[in-house]
């Protein structure tokens, strides 16, 4: 990590970039001030605003749109705990070999319902031929229905994923969706579980994600098939299911482990503005350490979750196969009965494994020394 923690992690640098912080206490103040004369109480949809402004260009008005939404997901974010998560790119690595299949709702017990979680260590591009790289998520879970009413079953999973993308935002703005809305905001999904609609595993929540997406974005032909200049867009889209969705959901499945089956270390982040790196390292008792993380929190920073460190220096079992080549046996998540009558249930991770190993590497993906006991 050349950076400094604080420019590494997305939520810290953009806040830092743009002064954030500044305007969280007052709402709308972001809009009121960078954008002015907007006034969501006098204009109504940022969005809508941004069309009567003969004066500016459709890129600025683009620029100014994710702007807009880049501050939105930072102060949710920020408002409900500042909660960061970062993924070793070992243990990211083993979670990219992993299948979710049966996956349901009730194997999801997240520690927060908003939090960030890093995936910058597998520098994973928005698309082959571009540089920009997918830096992280910021994830939302909820247990609703749109009337508020809690209803048994329901359960949905909201995904941003964040990083430099405002060139590419541009872009995909010039394509529109059926309604003449701007698609440009493919880093933004939902997964939902509902027992009455009959959606129960994640298999299928992803499923119908991509056909929501599909029939409400995707103009299409008289056949039905999604029009010509739409499919270079949805093709990168499913590329993205493919490559990163599967990945974060079972970032959120090891989170959703027994707490000793989650390799999890917590610490101040470092390079801290006010000099409170030095404040720390001079404080010479449990109070006096309390009383300066309690001025950090105040001031809106928060711990990071370092999760998986302990998998760098593991090693990953072997299992043999004369007959082939070195290949990833993919992992799979497990509910464990225990408990009186085996009532009680516990989510726990069999992870893959590398067949052949001694032949070489496997043909995609990178070897990582692991070894993690179940």
């Amino acid at each position: 990590m050349k950076e400094t923690e604080l420019l590494y992690h997305y939520p810290y640098r953009v806040d830092k970039e743009h002064n954030f912080r500044h305007f969280v206490k007052e709402y709308n103040s972001f809009e009121k001030t960078v954008f002015s004369p907007y006034n969501a109480q006098i204009h109504g949809n940022f969005y809508e605003y941004l069309q009567t402004r003969d004066d500016l260009s459709e890129t600025d008005k683009y620029k100014m749109l994710y702007l807009n939404g880049k501050y939105r997901r930072w102060e949710w974010w920020y408002k409900y705990g500042q909660n960061i998560f970062a993924f070793s790119k070992e243990l990211l690595e083993l979670l990219s070999h992993t299948d979710i299949n049966e996956v349901k709702a009730n194997d999801f017990k997240l520690p927060y319902d908003i939090f960030y979680l890093s995936l910058k260590p597998l520098k994973i591009k928005v698309q082959p031929d571009r540089n920009e790289i997918i830096e992280g998520v910021y994830v939302e879970t909820n247990i609703y229905d749109p009337s508020g009413v809690h209803n048994e079953g329901y359960f949905e999973i909201s995904l941003q994923f964040v990083g430099e993308f405002e060139d590419y935002f541009v872009e995909l703005c010039n394509i529109k969706d059926k309604e003449g809305f701007p698609i440009g905001g493919f880093w933004n999904m939902f997964f939902m579980f509902s027992k009455e609609e009959g959606i129960t595993t994640m298999d299928e929540a992803i499923k119908e994600s991509i056909e929501w997406t599909k029939n409400e974005l995707f103009p299409k032909t008289k056949d039905g098939k999604i029009s010509d200049e739409f499919l270079d867009y949805f093709g990168s889209h499913l590329k993205l299911i493919e490559k990163i969705l599967k990945l974060v959901i079972n970032c959120l499945l090891y989170l959703s482990q027994p707490n000793e089956k989650v390799d999890n270390e917590i610490k101040i982040p470092e390079n801290l503005p006010s000099n409170f790196d030095k404040k720390l390292s001079f404080a010479k008792t449990k109070k006096q350490r309390d009383k300066v993380v309690k001025k950090i929190t105040e001031i809106g920073f928060s711990k990071i979750n370092f999760i998986g460190n302990s998998f760098k220096s593991h090693t990953i079992s072997n299992t043999t196969n004369n007959r082939t080549n070195t290949h990833w046996r993919r992992g799979h998540w497990r509910n464990q009965k225990f408990g009186e009558n085996l009532s009680q249930s516990k989510l726990l991770w069999i992870l893959p494994t590398i067949v052949n190993k001694e032949k070489g590497e496997p043909t995609k993906g990178h070897l990582y020394s692991v070894d993690k006991n179940n």
